[in-house]
């Protein structure tokens, strides 16, 4: 059996042109080789050498720009700026200052989040403070925007420092934001459960009745509620002796009058009954009890037809 060795292999023909192809690469290494000896001797960069260079110093650049600075330097913290959420609208008069006064009063009366204190209360206040600023050049709103930061404290004024710089950038945006941060919408759902649910209290005059009903409304201004809707909840919340005398205030039921003439109807006795007058559920054993609601409904319905 022949070994594999001993078999000949079958020649290629011989191909001209290959032939020229694989010398011509020949020569152009030879070339390639002999430019890169005569560079080292000259001591230029051939464009490989370049080419490495410019890896090596890509590598190279970081550490030697960090060659400046100590390792305990790595480690401080950077330089502090005092950067705020609020965008600080530009002014005309760009030397203005304010007086130190002023920012004492504000700070004086800082909002700081807690749950019992109203943020639309402290914006009221803050505007009246800033409404006593009068210049030439400086708008309203560049003295809110830039004093309110003063107005917050401890929870408040982290919120405010948490957020993005420059976000806010009108004093719309910075009210919204505020109202929206501290008074969620659980907050919104107890306030107006708060008004649907009002109940006059236990010797509670119908004027402080009503005075207290109004406050919960000026908290609470966005309720959402119609002004029929308010004035069932208030007149469902009142006792049977202030129910009866509205109704005789009025010369029939209440309920059969529009919102703003039972509105009036309310408002007139309210005003002119002095405010320790308290109409009280009388006893049941009480004999006169009765005769008292009734001549003070009578009352009240004299007072509404001759005021009004």
């Amino acid at each position: 059996m022949p070994k594999r060795s001993d078999r000949a292999l079958p020649l290629l023909p011989f191909n001209l042109e290959l032939e020229r192809t694989v010398r011509a690469i020949q020569r152009e290494r030879r070339a390639i080789a002999s430019d890169h000896s005569s560079s080292e001797s000259s001591g230029t960069n051939t464009p490989l050498d370049s080419l490495e260079s410019s890896v090596l110093d890509s590598f190279a650049t970081p550490f030697e720009m960090e060659n400046n600075r100590t390792l305990r330097e790595f480690g401080a913290p950077p330089p502090y700026e005092d950067v705020s959420g609020i965008a600080t609208p530009a002014i005309e008069a760009n030397n203005y200052e304010f007086k130190d006064n002023l920012k004492t009063l504000i700070e004086g009366h800082q909002f700081s989040g807690a749950s019992l204190e109203n943020p639309r209360n402290h914006l009221k206040q803050f505007l009246r403070y800033c409404n006593t600023v009068k210049a030439n050049g400086v708008s309203q709103e560049y003295i809110r925007m830039s004093l309110f930061k003063f107005s917050l404290t401890r929870k408040a004024l982290d919120w405010l420092d948490r957020l993005p710089l420059n976000s806010l950038t009108t004093w719309d945006e910075v009210t919204i934001a505020l109202l929206s941060k501290f008074i969620p919408l659980e907050k919104t759902v107890e306030l107006r459960l708060r008004i649907s649910t009002f109940q006059q209290e236990e010797n509670e005059s119908l004027f402080e009745a009503w005075e207290r009903f109004k406050n919960l409304l000026n908290d609470f201004p966005y309720h959402g509620m119609d002004k029929w809707l308010l004035l069932h909840s208030f007149y469902r919340g009142l006792s049977g002796q202030n129910k009866m005398c509205l109704d005789a205030a009025s010369s029939k039921p209440i309920m059969k009058k529009d919102p703003v003439e039972a509105i009036r109807i309310i408002e007139v006795p309210c005003k002119t009954m002095p405010i320790g007058v308290k109409v009280r559920e009388p006893p049941l054993r009480e004999v006169g009890g009765m005769m008292l609601v009734l001549l003070t409904c009578l009352v009240l319905n004299f007072m509404h037809s001759h005021l009004s």
